[in-house]
């Protein structure tokens, strides 16, 4: 991947406690909809807004509120299901 960014957006989905998945994209937007795509919802806890918002400043936990009614839940929850989106440096190599 080429790009003049300094920093990417990575993209982590977890099933339970197990890193399943790992991407990064280059915008916010590309990442949150890879997220809506691996998490398989259309209602996320957090909309694309109030994601922009958070994720500048801290990671943002993503997950599916019609089938986990909480962030524990779909946290510790042997099947439950989420995503990370955080803000890392991009290191240049030749």
């Amino acid at each position: 991947m080429r790009t003049s960014k300094s920093k990417v957006w990575l993209v982590e989905f977890s099933t339970g406690e197990t890193l399943t998945r790992r991407a990064c994209a280059t915008t916010l937007k590309g990442a949150w909809g890879l997220a809506k795509v691996w998490l398989d919802t259309t209602s996320p806890n957090l909309d694309y807004r109030k994601t922009l918002a958070e994720a500048q400043q801290k990671p943002v936990l993503l997950w599916c509120t019609k089938r986990w009614r909480s962030e524990e839940e779909a946290l510790w929850n042997p099947e439950g299901q989420s995503c990370t989106i955080s803000l890392v440096p991009l290191v240049h190599t030749v």
